[in-house]
């Protein structure tokens, strides 16, 4: 147990360095126009004030105030979300296909069950909270869990990997295929390439205290690597 909430908390922080939703809206107020003050006026402002208040300045009828004192006629311009985010039972069904793995099986079923009320509703990215990452990220881990827990399953996915070597290629090798097989072609390079850097650093952080001469250690560690891909925005996005 103690391991698992290790592979959540990680695989949950690289998550939140992967992507982050950002929802910008612009609002313009244009400044209200200001008529000169002439010098009468003033003075006569001037004579009301108290004796502790400095001499009124005097301000010329015209002043030359510089610049571009234009006042923009743009209309302001609201920016659009133009990405939807999956409801719970589309994220559902996405881990599902993706995996392998039966969603009625009783871990998956129990832990949606479990889970259902703290993922979206909707498909409105504006309204994904923190809490529904969360979610979504405990949702990912059972899936990753059963995953690799079935010899045929993963095989399928990390093809010819027997899991019982963890040098620098065997690391390349399982970020690559979770990347290649959970996103596809969803990422442009400069996108995988922070992405691997991120997941490499993943990889490093779970292998601290693990046998990595053991299969059901690298199993182990893969499983948060798996979470951290299957539970991003790559896959739960529109």
């Amino acid at each position: 147990m103690k391991s698992n909430g290790k592979m959540i908390a990680s695989a949950l922080t690289v998550m939140l360095m992967l992507v982050s939703y950002t929802q910008c809206v612009l609002e313009y107020k244009p400044a209200p126009n200001k008529k000169p003050v002439s010098s009468t006026e003033q003075q006569s402002q001037s004579n009301t004030t108290t004796n502790n208040l400095p001499d009124p300045i005097v301000v010329e009828d015209n002043p030359d105030p510089g610049g571009d004192t234009t006042t923009s006629t743009n209309p302001v311009v609201l920016e659009q979300v133009q990405v939807g985010v999956k409801n719970f039972d589309q994220i559902n069904e996405t881990m599902a296909s993706l995996t392998g793995v039966d969603p009625t099986s009783n871990a998956i079923k129990n832990t949606f069950q479990t889970l259902e009320v703290q993922l979206p509703t909707d498909n409105d990215v504006k309204s994904f909270l923190a809490a529904n990452q969360v979610a979504v990220t405990k949702l990912a881990a059972e899936y990753c869990n059963s995953l690799l827990d079935s010899t045929a399953l993963r095989s399928s996915i990390w093809t010819n990997y027997n899991f019982n070597s963890f040098n620098s290629t065997d690391k390349d090798f399982i970020i690559d295929r979770s990347l290649d097989h959970f996103w596809g072609a969803g990422i442009d390079a400069a996108g995988r390439s922070a992405s691997r850097f991120e997941l490499q650093s993943l990889l490093n952080d779970l292998s601290v205290g693990e046998d990595t001469t053991r299969s059901s250690s690298i199993i182990r560690i893969t499983k948060g690597v798996c979470t951290a891909v299957l539970g991003s925005a790559s896959t739960i996005m529109l």
